[in-house]
């Protein structure tokens, strides 16, 4: 079933930090601090970038049995960034 880029998800994706952060969960999980340290932002700025990913419902936090949280493309994400096949249809209404 295809996702439907409303205008929060085009919000969230708006700023390169974001699509940055995005590119690099598409690879593997990672926590704010990792994310802080590869993108040379403070981990305040990034924890903010990742909340209006969460919100927007492109990743989500994976709790671990330790003290760490680590963010994960969630199924939308998955669907959008990695996609079993390329086919993309803007609406504009």
């Amino acid at each position: 079933m295809a996702e439907i880029l409303d205008r929060t998800t085009l919000k969230a994706l708006s700023t390169d930090t974001r699509q940055n952060i995005i590119k690099l969960l598409a690879k593997r999980p990672h926590t704010a601090s990792e994310l802080s340290k590869i993108l040379d932002k403070h981990v305040t700025t990034v924890t903010e970038h990742l909340d209006v990913l969460e919100k927007s419902d492109l990743i989500k936090k994976k709790e671990t049995t330790n003290k760490w949280v680590y963010y994960t493309l969630s199924g939308k994400g998955e669907k959008l960034f990695k996609p079993n096949y390329y086919s993309w249809v803007v609406v504009f209404a």
